[in-house]
């Protein structure tokens, strides 16, 4: 079944255009950065965990939260509270550190040694397809294994916070700084530069709010990747060259910069 907009909870390959983010700011110097930037693209794999946007037929874009996906345990970061076994697997893997069942999909995952990172959500802009998604043959996962996987990874995430909020004490002890445990501010973690408000702000928007055509776009929404996704998993990529999130988020960085 063809679709104007993707469905939730299914897996894709993504890739950043970095053209045609600038393209409207008519900058022949911006336009030229990008160039470069362009030639060293990667297609990742990635969760569209949920869309942010009510869809319209006519929107050119569509916001949605994903997760990038890594073929490697979480890289241990002691300074943030951060271990290596903040992940889940996806099945056929089954290796875990402490022994975590793995999420399930229908039809089987492609690859073997895939894991779902813990406080891992970037917000991108889904363009529109001429042509429709079809996702008949994209590997998903039901409701009742997506909330499964999302309570492993809300554990993670308060274990986060709770070592974060516990150094925040121990340096300032008169001054107390809440920090928020929603997954909507995770993506922060992983990147340097990022901004809470605004990103909590657009991920509030569920009703398309803000404009997305002409002079009244958003400035923070011009921001957030422009990516094209693809659902044929194995014909888009190869187990072994799947990159790490982090890459992804650098590559946001460049172009945002």
């Amino acid at each position: 079944m063809k679709r104007f907009c993707p469905e939730s909870e299914q897996y894709a390959a993504l890739r950043m255009d970095p053209v045609a983010m600038v393209d409207h700011l008519q900058d022949p110097i911006a336009a030229a950065q990008v160039q470069a930037l362009a030639l060293h693209t990667k297609t990742y794999l990635v969760y569209l965990n949920d869309a942010i946007d009510l869809p319209f037929a006519s929107s050119e874009w569509f916001r949605y939260s994903v997760s990038p996906v890594a073929t490697t345990l979480r890289s241990e970061d002691p300074a943030h509270g951060i271990s290596s076994d903040m992940a889940v697997p996806i099945y056929p893997n089954t290796h875990h550190p402490s022994g975590r069942a793995p999420v399930r999909t229908t039809p089987p995952f492609p690859f073997r040694k895939c894991y779902h990172w813990a406080d891992n959500l970037l917000t991108v802009r889904i363009r529109r397809n001429p042509d429709k998604y079809d996702d008949s043959a994209a590997v998903k996962v039901s409701s009742r294994e997506h909330l499964r996987m999302e309570d492993m990874l809300w554990e993670d995430s308060n274990r986060i916070d709770e070592f974060l909020e516990a150094s925040e004490t121990e340096a300032a002890p008169t001054r107390l700084t809440p920090r928020s445990s929603s997954p909507s501010s995770q993506d922060s973690r992983l990147s340097d530069g990022s901004d809470d408000d605004t990103e909590g702000l657009l991920r509030t928007d569920i009703f398309n709010l803000f404009s997305h055509d002409g002079d009244d776009e958003d400035e923070s929404e011009e921001l957030l990747p422009l990516v094209d996704v693809w659902f044929d998993l194995a014909t888009r990529l190869l187990e072994d060259d799947i990159p790490s999130p982090l890459e992804l988020y650098k590559e946001r960085d460049a172009v945002a910069q």
